[in-house]
């Protein structure tokens, strides 16, 4: 079996409906069926179990995604490494976000560590950046909130920010007297937070329902 073939099987996996992973690759859904047909003989069983509609990896497919996903990887490291040694222009790393507010802060990081990559840096919403991470369509994704990658082959999810939450009063106002200001300290004040469906409003959105401050905003 060729990389090409590798690659086909894990997206199919990933997306769980053939038709669909040929959509999105570009090519016809008896092809793509052949050539996991194809990949089944060689191997000697099925990896694949049709569930309604869909299909979905059975334990010796899970067995084969785990370590074709392996190989695919290693591969790309092979070629990002020979490039750098021809000193050719490395890959471009495609970058999904839907934190606006610490993405800027990363790409001049990432500028500034003289990686041989270029980033591409795109914003969309949640599930459009789990559809492109299945499908290949993003390499990275910077989410908030985070995506829970035992629902979803192939993603893994790591930390890579922590952040402290700030509160802004005007000039003279009471509780600029406090040394320490807590929730129940907020009750009854008007509050300006950053919409629904942003990562911060994410994390204290819970804050503001647990101690009935959600008509507050």
């Amino acid at each position: 079996m060729e990389l090409r073939d590798l690659r086909y099987f894990c997206l199919t996996a990933e997306i769980e409906h053939v038709t669909k992973a040929a959509d999105k690759l570009g090519i016809a859904q008896p092809f793509l069926t052949k050539v996991i047909g194809q990949i089944e003989e060689e191997i000697g069983t099925p990896l694949f179990d049709k569930v309604g509609r869909q299909i979905k990896l059975n334990r010796y497919g899970e067995a084969f995604y785990l370590q074709a996903k392996k190989v695919l990887a290693c591969m790309d490291n092979l070629f990002a490494e020979m490039d750098y040694m021809l000193d050719r222009p490395g890959r471009n790393i495609t970058l999904l976000s839907n934190t606006e507010a610490y993405t800027s802060g990363l790409i001049v990081d990432f500028i500034n560590s003289g990686f041989n990559y270029s980033l591409s840096v795109f914003y969309a919403p949640q599930n459009g950046i789990i559809d492109a991470l299945k499908t290949g369509e993003a390499d990275f994704a910077l989410t908030c909130p985070p995506i829970n990658e035992g629902s979803f082959n192939g993603i893994k999810t790591e930390v890579a920010f922590y952040d402290i939450g700030w509160i802004l009063l005007p000039p003279k106002h009471p509780l600029l007297k406090k040394k320490v200001i807590r929730f129940t300290d907020l009750a009854g004040e008007k509050l300006v937070t950053s919409p629904k469906g942003s990562a911060i409003r994410w994390k204290v959105e819970p804050l503001y329902e647990k101690y009935g401050m959600g008509n507050q905003m």
